[in-house]
């Protein structure tokens, strides 16, 4: 059997339209590039189109906006040389953006693609599409942008997305995290209901569900490797994490999703959480190994490729050493291969 592990970079700046773009995207983004290439691995990053449209509307008003483009355009292409992967990703909250008083203010509203009407859901995607093959294609002329993320992980009326994404060349989405339930003022999904912890499977795209398989093979889902657990707070207590999250507060000191919460709310949420990802930015390597291991034993003795996601996002990724240690652990498995997205949904579609 092989196990392919697909790591994914949610590539974006703070929910609420804050951060800043050399330090939240360009420069964690060249760390991991560096990382992954010295072990050979493979990186797909999810590209927020929605910011980098609003950066482009409010260019006018402010320098720094092109300036910032124009990092991320020589990053992405930088990303393709190097072998590596881009996909799209949109946040429609980006979609009424607003640059009012030196501050960018976003539509907490408008957090699910399906509140958008079809035609903008189609603009949005067959231009965010032709921008990165525009862009990404004579690096490599095997580039395709295949797949989709949704912003918030929220797709609430897929029977009106997934045609859409079809009709715009899409194959794949990968905003399912199986087993996970999740509800606030900026995100909203039910996945409890999903066939597998982890792996693929093919969408029934005329269902209102992610989680519905398909009897036919023409759309797929890659979905986020996710485990149920009574004591999935645990796992969020190790110092990798916490020394991340630590730096992060300080330049994003409420998260759009706990936004008019108290600090018992806050509490109740962790405590309160019965699942954990596949994150190579909060998980020790220990766990994510655990995680590995788990479906190594289950598939050992076939001749299947399982592919799993793992996430994580440019805007908290610090302190890298867990994922040193991922990699070294990871040399010892002769049945691991790391994978772009993009070329596992052409072997499977």
């Amino acid at each position: 059997m092989k196990l392919q592990l697909i790591f994914t970079l949610d590539y974006e700046i703070f929910g609420d339209g804050t951060g800043n773009v050399n330090r939240e995207q360009i420069i964690p983004t060249n760390q991991l590039l560096d990382i992954f290439d010295q072990y050979d691995a493979k990186l797909t990053l999810f590209f927020e189109y929605g910011q980098y449209l609003g950066y482009e509307k409010f260019a006018s008003k402010h320098n720094s906006f092109k300036a910032d483009n124009a990092l991320i355009i020589k990053q992405l292409i930088n990303v393709i040389s190097r072998g590596h992967d881009v996909q799209f990703h949109y946040h429609p909250t980006w979609n009424k953006a607003k640059y009012e008083n030196s501050e960018i203010s976003l539509d907490s509203n408008l957090f699910d693609i399906s509140n958008l009407e079809a035609s903008q859901i189609e603009e949005i995607l067959t231009s965010g599409k032709k921008f990165l093959e525009d862009l990404l294609k004579p690096i490599n002329s095997d580039y395709e942008c295949n797949s989709f993320r949704a912003g918030a992980w929220s797709i609430k009326k897929p029977s009106k997305v997934l045609p859409i994404l079809k009709k715009c060349g899409f194959k794949c989405d990968s905003s399912v995290a199986p087993n996970a339930k999740f509800s606030s003022t900026y995100g909203e999904f039910d996945y409890s209901d999903s066939p597998k912890d982890f792996g693929s499977w093919y969408i029934d795209t005329s269902s209102d569900s992610l989680t519905n398989v398909g009897v036919d093979n023409e759309f797929l889902e890659l979905s986020i490797y996710t485990k149920k657990s009574t004591v999935a707070f645990t796992k969020y207590f190790n110092q990798h994490y916490l020394k991340s999250k630590k730096i992060v507060s300080k330049f994003y000191k409420t998260k759009v999703s706990e936004q008019g919460m108290s600090k018992v709310d806050k509490l109740k949420k962790v405590i309160g959480r019965n699942y954990y990802m596949a994150d190579f930015n909060t998980m020790s390597h220990k766990t994510l190994l655990d995680m590995i291991d788990d479906v190594y034993e289950q598939y050992k003795d076939t001749k299947e490729a399982v592919p799993l996601v793992l996430i994580g996002h440019s805007k908290s990724s610090y302190f890298n050493d867990e994922l040193y240690l991922l990699f070294q652990k990871l040399e010892k498995y002769d049945c691991v291969e790391y994978k772009n997205i993009r070329d596992v949904v052409e072997e499977l579609i």
